[in-house]
């Protein structure tokens, strides 16, 4: 299924209600435009709704649960529907695209043909995601795009996405069994990163393991793009694309229409990948008074000896799916 292509070939609703087409698999449910040209898509239920859900409005989307809908096909036909109806009304385009993206999940997860419950959820899930629009940004894109560019690198996607850090708390961006990976990146052609005391020392049995990234901005991917890439590798389920997006829009709050467009060369950053082992970063050394903690420092890499492919695996074989193959 792609809505974007299948909404490239509707256009303005030229009378009340939407001009649509029905979603291939389901004959409940339609993705269309309004008046406006604002994407829209529509979801019906095999069941009836008892009463009233309240609509709801935020800044880049609104949502109405079970209202009559005129919907006009492309065919002439022209019908009236009881559907539950979200609707961007961002005009701007990445964000649009963004949008489509998250609705064709939420298409997968309902089904073809789902009960009024299960489609409130499945909106409620949208709403929830673009609410974190109305926050402020919780990491840097420069970092997000690192992290990014590990998952879409990585031998298996699905299994890194997997270890993908569940908040922008997370003490580590990456954990998987005895495995514990940060991504470190520099836009200034420098191998010199922030670091913190505790990710240099992950918990006893595992291995740390920091990857470096040196970013040009220019002409490359941008972060809209590598979530695409990323979709089209996955293969764990649905629930690990609500994931990367759920994540991507808790990173870039209201940030995210801009974040998407931010473009680095991605090939470069490719070339530029280095490993190393945690205990290979220079690093205050010895014990912290008690009264200490928190302890950041910044750190050159420049004469550290990068770890190969094959020394990392000898040492945390639990790493195979999250490094790039050879």
């Amino acid at each position: 299924m792609n809505l974007a292509g299948l909404l490239d070939t509707i256009g303005k609703a030229t009378g009340p209600g939407y001009a649509a087409r029905a979603i291939p698999g389901s004959l409940l449910h339609f993705v269309g435009r309004d008046a406006e040209g604002f994407p829209v898509l529509m979801l019906g239920s095999r069941d009836t709704p008892h009463g009233l859900t309240p609509a709801i409005r935020l800044q880049a989307v609104e949502v109405q649960f079970a209202v009559l809908c005129q919907v006009s096909l492309p065919e002439g036909q022209r019908g009236e529907h009881r559907l539950s109806v979200v609707r961007c009304i961002s005009t701007d385009s990445e964000l649009q695209r963004y949008f489509l993206k998250v609705v064709e999940a939420i298409v997968h997860l309902v089904g073809a043909s789902p009960t009024f419950t299960q489609v409130t959820g499945a909106m409620r899930r949208v709403v929830e995601l673009f609410q974190r629009l109305t926050r402020p940004p919780t990491r840097e894109v420069i970092g997000l795009y690192g992290e990014l560019l590990l998952i879409l690198w990585s031998a298996s996607a699905t299994d890194s996405l997997r270890a993908w850090r569940s908040d922008s708390t997370a003490r580590f961006d990456f954990s998987s069994d005895e495995v514990r990976i940060d991504a470190k990146v520099s836009g200034r052609r420098v191998r010199t990163h922030s670091f913190s005391l505790d990710q240099c020392q992950p918990p006893p049995g595992t291995t740390g393991l920091i990857a470096s990234i040196l970013l040009e901005p220019g002409a490359g991917a941008s972060i809209g793009d590598l979530l695409q890439k990323i979709e089209v590798r996955l293969s764990g389920g649905l629930s690990l694309v609500m994931k990367l997006h759920d994540l991507v829009a808790d990173s870039l709050g209201g940030a995210l229409a801009e974040g998407l467009k931010t473009r680095y060369d991605d090939k470069a950053a490719r070339a530029s990948l280095r490993w190393y082992l945690s205990s290979d970063i220079p690093s205050p050394q010895g014990a912290l008074p008690p009264a200490v903690s928190e302890v950041r420092f910044r750190s050159d890499l420049t004469a550290v000896e990068a770890r190969v492919r094959a020394e990392i695996l000898s040492k945390a074989p639990a790493a195979v799916q999250i490094l790039p193959p050879d």
